[in-house]
């Protein structure tokens, strides 16, 4: 029997998980009291028509996650095997999907949206930790979700949590302490600069010295360039070693 126990935030694509699952032969379960996952596991197991189980389990279970850890112990205890799968999202994109579709957040109640969304981020904390797979559904768009999900409990290919965010930004405008690395460029106005007063005793202007910045820059800063892709490709492939990381 494959027992796969769906859950994530709140707006991060749980029921259409759900509805792909089922559509791959999975008999599924949504939002089933945290007390009887065991009961329902022993069924399960005893069905030998039924041998792929999904069973979706979120914030809306309230005081019976709580248990979810003693629970999930006595499944092992029992010789179940299940899997965990946790789907997230940017809290940006969770607020506007709450908006778009003009739901309530469980949380939320009469308070702010990214309120009930961080104290939901608190309380699964734990089973986020402890998931086999995690997928930030932000940028997927529902055809790549779905080839996801049928890669990982279809097709059963192997399936790491890496997830590489490359932003591009100003260090006047925004500074983000979540990264992991932070490479500064600005010293290449300072290149600039530099290149500026060396020739300012050269007759070249407009569109020429342009064109002759930038290919003194280019020899210059070529090196440099090289360097740092050549750091980045291998921290990645440690850090695809290991997985299970989110590297921004």
């Amino acid at each position: 029997m494959r027992f796969v126990i769906i859950t994530g935030m709140s707006g991060a694509g749980k029921s259409s998980v759900l509805k792909m699952l089922e559509d791959n032969g999975y008999f599924c379960v949504d939002n089933l009291p945290v007390p009887l996952i065991l009961k329902f596991a022993e069924l399960s197991n005893a069905d030998e028509h039924r041998r792929k189980i999904a069973l979706g389990i979120d914030i809306r279970s309230g005081s019976g996650l709580e248990n979810m850890d003693a629970i999930l112990e006595q499944m092992k205890e029992h010789g179940y095997e299940y899997e965990i799968l946790f789907l997230d999202a940017g809290d940006d994109v969770l607020i506007k999907r709450f908006k778009e579709t003009r739901r309530a957040h469980p949380l939320a109640q009469q308070g702010r949206v990214d309120e009930g969304i961080a104290e939901e981020r608190k309380r699964l904390d734990f089973i986020r930790n402890n998931s086999d797979y995690i997928i930030d559904t932000s940028t997927l768009l529902i055809r790549d979700l779905r080839m996801k999900i049928e890669d990982i409990f279809v097709k059963n290919k192997k399936f790491k949590n890496l997830f590489v965010t490359v932003l591009s930004f100003g260090f006047k405008y925004f500074v983000n302490d979540n990264f992991s690395l932070n490479i500064d460029f600005s010293y290449l106005e300072q290149l600039f600069e530099a290149i500026k007063r060396d020739n300012t005793k050269v007759p070249i202007s407009g569109r020429s010295f342009i064109g002759y910045s930038n290919t003194l820059i280019k020899v210059y800063d070529e090196p440099s360039f090289k360097a740092y892709t050549d750091l980045m490709e291998h921290l990645v492939q440690i850090m695809y070693d290991y997985a299970d990381l989110n590297v921004n």
